[in-house]
């Protein structure tokens, strides 16, 4: 026997006009052992406002429906419930009389975390229960998800002055226009025209099904074809197609059998041509590699040494000493054209050669070749070549003149984001400063969204703190994304809501980018674990942030993050800790996104 059962309930919402709450559902609990009966009510917050604590009141009735007199009058304390939270469903409201089967709430006060309240004496309106999609058969139900891009409808949707139900049963406020639990758009859902989408429905099934048919030589999707079309009756030619359909079924089965009987006249000549195949592998496996693998040695004795490396490069794995000998031969390769002053050549081969890095003559190669690449003017690769070892000579000194030019290079084409990459290799303070000037000087003569200097140039100007202040301002005027958080213990579930999570799940939180102008989407999250400590030993309430990890966004995918939530409870840290607050924060500015708080709790 389970210890709790359920013995009233109802979930069809409570609303009222302005009422910063809706009544989404309520229970009564029953205590199988003690007969002790406790009540639940599951709340949204669709206020814009945070609330801090709520007043309430529940009538109660008896199994006969007669009123009880005793009424219950009580209130949910030191809240921190977000815009848009669902809450109150893990608070058990004590209930004087264990023969109580049912209830009316009236919510009477909320109280908001800025100190503003909401007093109330009206009735709450019970609000018709959804009506499920009924009026849409399976082909066409099925054709309504795919144009949504969602298979959680199941209502008909509503919409209140304040407030909107969702067809996923999730109550949205107002002025969002997309659903938090589904991420419905809110003129998509409520502006659905039925017959419309019946006529698109059976278009689109005569469609695929007449494409099945002509197109395609696949038995299945020929007898799916077949059965849409017995569907769809009368639409069209659909009773022409069905016999097209036939027929072709058989002409595909007959011609199947056919098939089998040539496949089988082919597996007797197979068999006869394995002994050939057998011959084949001798010469090309065995005694092929083993005239390249002599002739690469003549080769070698005749100091040819490219060519002795490409008949090396043909042998099979199972030549053991091939590598060995063309890593040999690259070097002595690499020092005749060292000695020949070939040094980029040389380079190349010394590389191949897979030797120490530290072998003295590579190091002077790669130092006379990245000498030849400056005096070339080619700077970049120059500056590649001697900052593989700075201490060598003066190497240190031309791989700063080096960044130099090339600075100087990409500052006279005014690609300004390159030109501060290269005089942050030297250091040149006065030459990045210049940049920024320059950086600063472009987004306030190109201030669009549309432009993607403009962004890089803000995000460098802020990363350098140069005229932060008004960067920073230009910066959310111009750039703004909107996302979401999803906490639940489920993996992949990214649709249902979790404000309370026990300590025996893992809390998974789910992140996406709704819309954003950014046009690089680099957002950061930090997780912060708030704990309330309570007791007579235990005095001040804490707040610890564990760290935070960076995420790169696209528009269409979710991120992931999981949280272990059962730790020791002799981890004094965590054995108090009652709220998880997760946050998005932009990778540019720090500023905050969106936040979601999760309470934890013991079984």
């Amino acid at each position: 026997m389970e210890k709790y059962s359920r013995v009233f309930y109802f979930n069809n919402c409570l609303y009222l006009e302005n009422s910063p709450i809706v009544v989404l559902a309520g229970a009564i609990l029953k205590d199988n052992i003690t007969n002790d009966i406790v009540g639940q009510l599951k709340l949204k917050n669709v206020s814009e406002k945070t609330i801090k604590s709520i007043e309430f009141e529940l009538d109660l009735y008896d199994s006969a429906g007669e009123p009880q007199e005793e009424k219950v009058n009580s209130e949910f304390l030191d809240l921190d419930i977000q815009s848009d939270m669902v809450f109150g469903s893990d608070l058990a409201i004590d209930l004087p009389y264990n023969n109580t089967r049912s209830f009316k709430v009236k919510i009477n006060k909320v109280v908001f975390v800025n100190g503003e309240t909401w007093n109330n004496k009206k009735e709450f309106v019970r609000l018709e229960k959804q009506k499920l999609f009924s009026i849409l058969d399976y082909n066409e139900l099925d054709f309504f998800y795919k144009k949504i891009g969602n298979n959680n409808s199941k209502y008909v949707p509503i919409e209140k002055k304040d407030i909107w139900i969702c067809s996923c049963g999730n109550v949205n406020l107002a002025n969002e226009k997309v659903c938090t639990c589904c991420y419905l758009e809110k003129n998509v859902i409520l502006n659905i025209n039925f017959d419309k989408l019946k006529k698109e429905s059976k278009k689109e099934l005569y469609d695929i099904s007449k494409y099945y048919l002509e197109e395609t030589s696949n038995i299945d999707d020929i007898r799916t074809a077949k059965e849409n079309f017995l569907y769809l009756e009368n639409y069209k030619d659909s009773d022409k197609k069905v016999e097209e359909c036939t027929q072709k079924i058989k002409k595909i089965e007959k011609e199947k059998k056919e098939k089998t009987k040539k496949i089988k006249k082919i597996l007797i000549f197979s068999i006869s041509i394995i002994l050939i195949v057998g011959a084949y592998f001798l010469i090309t496996m065995v005694m092929i590699p083993f005239k390249n693998y002599y002739d690469a040695l003549t080769y070698m004795k005749q100091e040819k040494y490219e060519e002795a490396v490409e008949k090396l490069k043909t042998l099979p794995e199972y030549f053991g000493d091939a590598k060995k000998l063309i890593n040999s031969w690259y070097y002595s390769y690499a020092n005749k054209l060292f000695d020949e002053k070939q040094y980029e050549k040389a380079y190349m081969f010394y590389r191949e050669s897979s030797l120490d890095i530290n072998d003295e003559r590579m190091i002077e190669c790669t130092y006379l070749y990245a000498s030849d690449l400056f005096e070339q003017k080619e700077y970049e690769e120059a500056y590649d070549k001697f900052n593989k070892y700075p201490d060598y000579k003066d190497s240190k000194n031309k791989e700063k003149e080096s960044a130099l030019y090339v600075g100087n290079d990409y500052m006279n084409l005014e690609e300004y984001s390159k030109a501060k990459e290269w005089y942050k290799k030297i250091p040149d303070e006065k030459k990045i400063t210049q940049v920024n000037e320059k950086m600063y000087s472009y987004v306030k003569s190109h201030n669009n969204d549309k432009d993607e200097k403009t962004y890089d140039y803000l995000a460098s100007l802020i990363e350098d703190k140069y005229k932060e202040e008004d960067a920073i301002n230009m910066y959310n005027d111009l750039y703004k994304t909107r996302c979401i958080i999803v906490t639940n213990n489920e993996k992949d579930n990214t649709l249902d809501v979790q404000s309370s999570i026990s300590r025996k799940e893992r809390l998974y939180a789910h992140f996406k980018i709704l819309d954003s102008n950014i046009p690089k989407e680099k957002i950061k999250l930090y997780e912060q674990i708030e704990g309330n400590n309570y007791g007579d030993h235990f005095k001040e309430r804490f707040n610890k942030v564990y760290g935070y990890s960076e995420y790169n966004f696209s528009r269409d995918d979710w991120e992931l993050a999981e949280y272990r939530l059962n730790k020791s409870l002799s981890d004094s840290d965590y054995m108090y800790i009652s709220y998880m607050h997760i946050r998005l924060f932009d990778a540019v500015t720090g500023k905050e996104l969106c936040y979601r708080v999760v309470s934890l709790y013991y079984d």
